[in-house]
């Protein structure tokens, strides 16, 4: 599997809330003998909070790229890794990892993102299909090497509107572009995107959820909401695990979406976008 070696976007929405509500989590429900940690991908400060909280004795960052994965050690300043290692997501079975706990920080997206483009071109669209069935291997197989009591910790952004459509006002060109930006992002999947005038667009609820984190981070490449939170509840739990979960908005969201648009009708507010969550094995 190709795992991205770019830079990620910087916008208006921080990670910093999801990260302590994923801390928060870990405070609330996990008590036990989490020794072995493993990151996939490195998530900076979070993973050495996080180690600190489950009292892990080694923690070792794993990526499928090597090239990306030198960038993380030489930037890795805080010092909370014990290993660095090349293992491609979809090779954990057959890996020699053996963790009591597994952190997957915002990072599912790039599998959505590259996995579901044919041969991980970004200039492909997603094969929305495609890239749903990369996710769940890759946390079917996250799931196979956490023995009873393993945690999974995740954080990530999700599809928060639900029902009817949603009729948002396009204030500034920054709306606008986020908004064009939903006309080529698949390959198989209809999203309803109902252009009213050059201000106005009518979208269904999953391209409401796309255009919101469009805002947000503005990023040609990756699309980071895939899941609702009901279907994280259902693959988890069927892949026995038990949740404990928070969803919000991020910090700084508010005042920037209001400056750009506003909903006109179809919901009263914007859902939560992100999620934090503690998967138990059962």
């Amino acid at each position: 599997m190709t795992q991205s070696n770019a830079p990620t976007p910087t916008g208006v929405a921080s990670t910093n809330l999801i990260d302590q509500q994923l801390t928060d989590l870990v405070d609330r429900h996990l008590e036990g003998d989490f020794k072995n940690l493993v990151d996939f991908g490195h998530s900076g400060e979070l993973l050495k909070d996080l180690r600190w909280k489950l009292g892990s004795e080694h923690c070792t960052v794993i990526h499928g790229n090597e090239n990306a994965l030198d960038q993380l050690r030489s930037a890795d300043v805080s010092g909370p890794v014990d290993q660095w290692k090349v293992v491609d997501f979809y090779d954990l079975p057959s890996s020699d990892l053996d963790p009591d706990a597994l952190i997957m920080a915002n990072v599912l997206h790039e599998v959505y993102s590259l996995e579901g483009r044919a041969g991980n071109d970004t200039c492909f669209p997603i094969n929305h299909e495609l890239g749903m069935d990369c996710v769940r291997r890759v946390l079917g197989d996250a799931a196979s090497i956490l023995k009873s009591g393993g945690a999974l910790l995740i954080a990530t952004e999700v599809l928060g509107f639900d029902g009817g459509d949603v009729e948002i006002l396009l204030k500034t060109d920054e709306a606008r572009q986020a908004a064009r930006s939903l006309d080529n992002i698949f390959m198989s999947r209809d999203l309803k995107i109902e252009w009213q005038g050059d201000d106005r667009v009518c979208l269904d609820a999953d391209a409401a959820s796309l255009f919101v984190s469009a805002f947000d981070v503005p990023d040609r490449v990756m699309v980071r909401p895939f899941f609702t939170i009901e279907d994280w509840r259902v693959a988890l739990h069927d892949m026995g695990f038990d949740l404990r979960l928070m969803a919000s908005a991020p910090e700084g969201a508010d005042e920037h979406r209001q400056s750009g648009y506003e909903i006109l009708s179809g919901a009263e507010n914007i859902p939560a976008t992100h999620m934090a969550l503690v998967a138990l094995k059962r």
